[in-house]
């Protein structure tokens, strides 16, 4: 289900209204809840500093992950990370959205590379080894993973229009 509301009048209450009525309405509870982005969502009250503001939002956004919820939020990078690896230190605004997260990931295109791949049939490759079309070669990174290893990077394809990103082999 996808529910829209105003941009930077959100907050964490409003999310859950929006997850009560779901509850209510149609005896729907999800299991994960993507947030685009957190940084579109409003403190629950003033502080001092943007960067304090958007702390409040994902400290309460890891509320709801406590409560069981699987939350996945996006962020935008700072302009110093154009041409290179966005880190878990990347995140624009307050360094607190990484430092809160389980787990930071970020899709880079190193050395701005990209290529097109061939078109194959469903004769040639099953479905699953079909190559992406006009895809872009891309890497994601680990940048921080709570419970297992992180600073890892994933060489990927990506098509956007079709929302299609698959593991490629490394490109020397």
């Amino acid at each position: 289900m996808i529910v829209e509301s105003p941009v930077r009048k959100t907050t964490i209450l409003d999310l859950e209204r929006a997850l009560a009525d779901l509850h209510d309405d149609y005896g729907f509870i999800p299991k994960l809840i993507v947030v685009d982005s957190g940084d579109h969502m409003s403190a629950t009250r003033r502080y001092e500093s943007y960067r304090l503001d958007q702390a409040d939002v994902y400290w309460n956004l890891a509320g709801l992950a406590q409560q069981g919820y699987a939350v996945w939020s996006s962020t935008q990078a700072g302009k110093g990370y154009a041409n290179q690896i966005a880190h878990a230190e990347a995140a624009s605004e307050s360094y607190d959205k990484s430092r809160i997260a389980d787990i930071v990931i970020s899709l880079n295109t190193p050395d701005k590379k990209s290529r097109s791949t061939k078109i194959t049939t469903d004769d040639e490759e099953s479905e699953e080894d079909t190559p992406i079309v006009d895809g872009r070669y891309m890497e994601i990174f680990v940048g921080k993973y709570r419970d297992g290893e992180d600073k890892v990077s994933i060489p990927v394809d990506a098509q956007f229009a079709r929302m299609a990103i698959k593991e490629t082999e490394r490109e020397d």
